[in-house]
C-alpha cells in the first residue's frame, strides 16, 4: 500500500498528460475518428474489476484475468469502438471503457456484459474475490476521464484512490489508462521512428506550438524568440521526419507524438519516485550480474580441457553451453537434482563427439578453476559502494554454495552484503515459491513491498519476482537480445550503473 503523498505524487503526474491530452479538442476528435468514435457524441462507461486492496492478485492472476475479460469486448454492440478491444492494468485489477452513442445503446450492452462477466469470472473462480465498479455514462471529450474517475470510485478501493485521485500502477512497460490506451493504440508506432530523430530543441518548439494552438507568433511569444526562427525549426522538422506541421495528417501525427513524450516523461519521473520512496532491500543475483560468469567459464572450461590434451579446447565450448543451459532450466523447473547438472554436463558434452570421460572428474577441476574466477560485470563494484548504506543488500543465486560465496570473497564483494542465499542451501531454486519464502523468511523485517530483485535472467529472477509479488529490474545488457520478447518487469536497464537513475 502506498502513502498518501505517494499517492498524491502519482495522481499529480498522471493528471499532467491527461491534461495536456485534452487541451486540443481537434486533436482528440481526430484521434477518436480513428478509433472509431465520435467524442462529441457518444457515451463512455468505464468498467473496472479490482481484487479488493488487501488482496492485490498475483500477476499471473491479472494475466488470466485480463485474457479472459477481453474476450468480452467482441460484443457486437461494443466492438466497433477500438477502445473498448483492449483491457489494462490497474494497480490491483484490470479496467476497460464501453462505447455507445446513447445511454440507451449502453443500456442495452451493460446487461449482456454482466451476464458474460459473472460466466467468466466463474470460470476463473474469482467471482467473489473480484469486484466489479460500473462508472456514469458521460459524452464528450472530459466524458472519458469523469466516466474512469467514477468507476474506480465506484469499487471503492481504499487509500489508493482516496480523494478521487486515480493512481495507475506501473506495470514495467507503460501506465495504464484510457489516455495511454489511445496513445499506444495510434502513437507507438510514430514515436519509435520519430522520436529519436528530432533534436531537444526542435521537440520544445513543437511542444510549444501546440501548446499554442498552433499560432506560431504565440509560440514566439511564450518561447521570446522570432517568429522566423520558430518556422525555421518547424521545418527542421519536416526535414528531419518528413512531416509537415502544416499537413493535417502530418500535424496530427507529431501532436499525438508529443503526448507520447509527455508519458515517457511520466513514467521516468513516477519510476524515480517509486524507487526513491520505496525500496530498502535489494536482493541481487550472482552470475551475469555482478561476476562475469561468462568470461569465468569459458576460462575453466579452456583450462580443464586443455588439461586433458584438447588444445581446440574452445571448439568445444558450444555444444557444452547448449547442454549447460538445458539442464540448468530443468533444475529451474524442479525437474532434476543439481548433482545430476554436475555430475553428467562434461560426460554428455563428450558423448556428443563421441567419446567416454569421466564427467565427475573434469567437474572437479573445472569447480576447482571456476572458483577462482573474479572477473566482475563492468561497474559491479562501483555500484556496489554507492549502494551499501543506503539500502540492505542481499544475494540470491542458483548455483553451489562453496562455489558462489568463494567468487565474491575472491572478487572482494562480499563484504557489501549482509547475507548470501544460495539454493543449494536454501534447499529450493530461483524461481520457484519456497525460494523466496526462505529468503523472506531468513531476512529480519523484510517487507517483500519494499524489495527490488536485480538480475539478468528472466527464467530464474524477473518470474520469480512477478510469482512472488517483488518489484524486479531485468539487466538486459548492451547489445543483448532480450530473453523473452514481450516480457514484463518493473524496471529494465543495460548498465548497472543505471541502478543510480532509477533509484535516486
Amino acid at each position: 500500500m502506498y502513502s498518501s503523498m505517494e499517492t498524491i505524487g502519482f495522481s499529480t503526474y498522471f493528471n499532467d498528460v491527461v491534461n495536456y491530452f485534452y487541451e486540443d479538442e481537434k486533436l482528440v476528435a481526430h484521434l477518436g475518428k480513428k478509433l472509431g468514435f465520435d467524442v462529441s457524441r457518444d457515451m463512455f462507461l468505464g468498467v473496472v474489476f479490482l481484487y479488493p486492496s488487501t488482496e492485490q492478485g498475483t500477476f499471473e492472476e491479472k494475466e488470466k484475468l485480463k485474457e479472459h475479460l477481453t474476450g468480452m469486448c467482441a460484443l457486437p454492440a461494443v466492438n466497433r469502438a477500438a477502445a473498448a478491444n483492449q483491457m489494462f492494468y490497474v494497480d490491483n485489477g484490470v479496467a476497460t471503457f464501453l462505447v455507445g452513442h446513447t445511454k440507451d445503446e449502453l443500456s442495452e450492452i451493460l446487461p449482456a456484459f454482466k451476464k458474460e462477466a459473472a460466466a467468466r469470472l466463474e470460470t476463473l473462480g474469482v467471482d467473489k474475490k473480484v469486484r466489479v465498479g460500473i462508472g456514469l455514462p458521460e459524452k464528450g471529450i472530459s466524458g472519458i476521464k469523469r466516466t474512469y474517475t467514477y468507476a474506480m470510485k465506484a469499487v471503492k478501493a481504499g487509500e489508493i484512490f482516496k480523494k478521487e485521485r486515480v493512481f495507475l500502477d506501473y506495470m514495467g512497460m507503460e501506465i495504464y489508462s484510457s489516455i495511454n490506451a489511445m496513445v499506444t493504440s495510434y502513437g507507438k508506432q510514430i514515436t519509435d521512428i520519430v522520436f529519436s530523430q528530432l533534436g531537444d530543441i526542435e521537440i520544445r518548439v513543437l511542444a510549444k506550438y501546440y501548446k499554442c494552438k498552433e499560432d506560431i507568433d504565440m509560440t514566439a511569444k511564450v518561447l521570446d524568440i522570432p517568429s522566423d526562427l520558430v518556422r525555421e525549426y518547424l521545418a527542421n522538422v519536416k526535414k528531419s521526419t518528413g512531416l509537415d506541421v502544416h499537413d493535417t495528417e502530418d500535424s496530427f501525427k507529431l501532436h499525438l507524438l508529443m503526448i507520447a513524450k509527455k508519458v515517457l516523461d511520466t513514467n521516468k519521473k513516477i519510476d524515480k519516485m517509486k524507487a526513491s520512496n520505496r525500496y530498502t532491500c535489494l536482493l541481487l543475483d550472482v552470475d551475469d550480474t555482478l561476476l562475469d560468469f561468462q568470461a569465468n567459464e569459458k576460462e575453466a572450461f579452456a583450462h580443464v580441457l586443455k588439461s586433458y590434451g584438447y588444445e581446440d579446447a574452445l571448439s568445444y565450448l558450444p555444444v557444452y553451453k547448449k547442454i549447460n543451459d538445458r539442464l540448468w532450466k530443468e533444475y529451474e523447473q524442479g525437474k532434476i537434482e543439481k548433482e545430476e547438472i554436475l555430475n553428467t554436463r562434461f560426460a554428455k558434452t563428450m558423448q556428443e563427439f563421441g567419446q567416454e570421460i569421466d564427467g565427475k572428474e573434469w567437474e572437479t577441476k573445472y569447480r576447482s578453476c571456476l572458483n577462482e574466477g573474479t572477473q566482475m560485470i563492468e561497474d559491479a563494484e562501483e555500484i556496489c559502494q554507492w549502494l551499501q548504506g543506503r539500502y540492505r543488500l542481499f544475494i540470491i543465486s542458483n548455483g553451489v554454495a562453496k562455489t558462489q560465496k568463494k567468487r565474491l570473497k575472491a572478487a572482494g564483494l562480499d563484504k557489501y552484503f549482509e547475507q548470501i542465499f544460495v539454493s543449494e542451501e536454501v534447499g529450493a531454486q530461483k524461481p520457484s515459491k519456497e525460494f523466496f519464502t526462505y529468503v523472506e523468511k531468513h531476512i529480519p523485517e523484510f517487507d517483500k513491498d519494499k524489495a527490488l530483485i536485480i538480475g539478468d535472467s528472466y527464467s530464474s529472477d524477473i518470474k520469480g519476482g512477478l510469482e512472488y509479488g517483488i518489484d524486479t529490474c531485468w539487466f538486459i545488457k548492451e547489445g543483448e537480445k532480450e530473453q523473452v520478447q514481450g516480457e514484463k518487469s518493473t524496471y529494465r536497464i543495460s548498465r548497472l550503473k543505471q541502478l543510480k537513475d532509477i533509484l535516486e
